[in-house]
């Protein structure tokens, strides 16, 4: 799991070793702003996780010492294209209990529905998260899940 930085080495593993690289999960972190510029072969499971209040990588996209990067919905929606998946998705509110100083489950979780067999691709959105959020046990297992549901094809 990465964030900020570590969050675009992830996309950066994924795009660049994807015959190798089952599924990445990024925190805080973003996709190249030109999908042109991710040169995946093969499909790469996604779980972008992004909290709506991060004031260093923003929710809705920016730029950070000038480069642009785009908004954590895009970001999925990216991963979702890149790996052949529609933009069908499905919402679950109040989904997890991953921050500890937010109450009750305040994360939810869009599903991309229409992807290839074994392939996912998922946005987590902590409403009222940070960059760095005070994580519960929940979301390192969470985590693990994932990327353990999405083995290489």
């Amino acid at each position: 799991v990465g964030h900020s930085n570590g969050g675009f080495m992830s996309y950066r593993m994924a795009c660049d070793h994807s015959d190798t690289v089952a599924a990445v999960a990024s925190l805080a972190g973003a996709t190249f702003i030109d999908p042109a510029d991710c040169g995946a072969d093969e499909p790469v499971s996604v779980v972008q996780i992004h909290g709506t209040a991060d004031a260093t990588i923003a929710y809705e996209g920016d730029s950070i010492l000038g480069r642009a990067y785009p908004a954590a919905t895009a970001t999925a929606a990216t991963w979702a294209e890149l790996n052949g998946c529609t933009t069908d998705t499905e919402v679950t509110s109040n989904a997890f209990d991953l921050v500890v100083d937010l109450d009750g489950a305040e994360t939810s979780r869009t599903t991309y529905t229409d992807c290839p067999d074994g392939i996912g691709v998922e946005l987590w959105t902590i409403t009222d998260g940070n960059h760095v959020p005070a994580r519960t046990p929940d979301l390192a297992t969470s985590i693990i899940d994932f990327l353990f549901a999405h083995p290489k094809p």
